[in-house]
């Protein structure tokens, strides 16, 4: 079997660890803006829970659908550089509508994207433009189907 192969039959599992953590996280700042005694406390606790909930939701969402719907290819990786936000890797990869498309992830670990290394990318078949690196998923873990 080839790595190609492989790549394709990659099965989502949700990350329940993962899961769970976020949802505590936003459960307790919105107690925290709930039950916190000065203005001040709640103000600040119901702005990091608005953040923080909506940055869960986004990510979330956007790994639900590709997890779900996806296409795997092997693409390559461009550059990478530190951050302030982590680590900035961008990659390239060919849909099989023969176009080169470019993705950018500020996720994973520094020694995973070296400039010029193959990568499993999974990416939308209907909007090729959206796509994310296997390995930098927050909720996601992807299993190979043999």
């Amino acid at each position: 079997m080839t790595d190609t192969t492989n790549v394709q039959s990659l099965t989502p599992k949700v990350r329940h660890v993962v899961f769970a953590v976020s949802v505590s996280v936003s459960v307790a700042l919105g107690l925290g803006c709930v039950t916190a005694s000065y203005l001040l406390a709640r103000i600040w606790f119901a702005l990091w829970w608005i953040g923080l909930s909506a940055l869960f939701w986004s990510v979330f969402r956007t790994e639900s659908e590709l997890a779900n719907n996806h296409l795997c290819t092997i693409g390559q990786v461009i550059s990478r550089r530190r951050t302030k936000l982590g680590i900035e890797v961008r990659y390239s990869y060919i849909a099989p509508d023969s176009r080169n498309y470019e993705g950018k992830s500020r996720l994973g670990k520094w020694s995973e994207f070296e400039e010029g290394k193959s990568i499993p990318v999974l990416f939308n078949p209907l909007r090729p433009e959206i796509s994310k690196p296997q390995g930098v998923f927050m909720f996601y873990r992807f299993e190979t189907g043999q």
